[in-house]
């Protein structure tokens, strides 16, 4: 086993075992659930690579890493704005643009061209901008606070 399927193993099972503690607390309010929903999209991305390069020939395996990869960042936001703002959760456009975004890019994770160069760079520019517009949204609401 190469450093690299150690790493993505160890860091699933850190993620799932993070999950499993949070949802064992006696008193889950709605921002321990999205945290977990984010941990376990963690964890399944995680461990869906780990096991994509240990077994190399079964599809199944990079089609879960695609899907969890296309869930990661909805869960992500939806946990971070849960935890910045409790009391008050609104919906937001860019929870729906990236709702838009991600059901085209979830069908594509189904289907047999998941991995070809065009939708490997369409889910990376899909996580990395959602989270860079999450970045962008949380600065600007700081700088409307301060």
């Amino acid at each position: 086993m190469n450093f690299r399927a150690q790493t993505e193993l160890i860091s699933a099972f850190l993620a799932l075992s993070i999950v499993a503690g949070v949802l064992l607390r006696e008193r889950k309010r709605r921002l321990h659930w999205l945290f977990a929903a984010f941990g376990g999209t963690v964890g399944l991305w995680f461990a869906a690579l780990f096991l994509r390069s240990r077994f190399p020939g079964t599809v199944v395996w990079s089609h879960l890493a695609s899907i969890s990869l296309v869930l990661l960042p909805q869960a992500g936001v939806r946990s971070l704005r849960a935890f910045l703002n409790e009391s008050a959760p609104r919906p937001s456009r860019l929870n729906a643009w990236a709702t838009g975004l991600g059901i085209p890019l979830l069908v594509l994770s189904l289907s047999p061209y998941h991995s070809h160069t065009a939708a490997r760079a369409a889910l990376s520019v899909y996580v990395v901008g959602h989270f860079a517009a999450v970045v962008w949204e949380l600065l600007r609401q700081t700088r409307k606070a301060t």
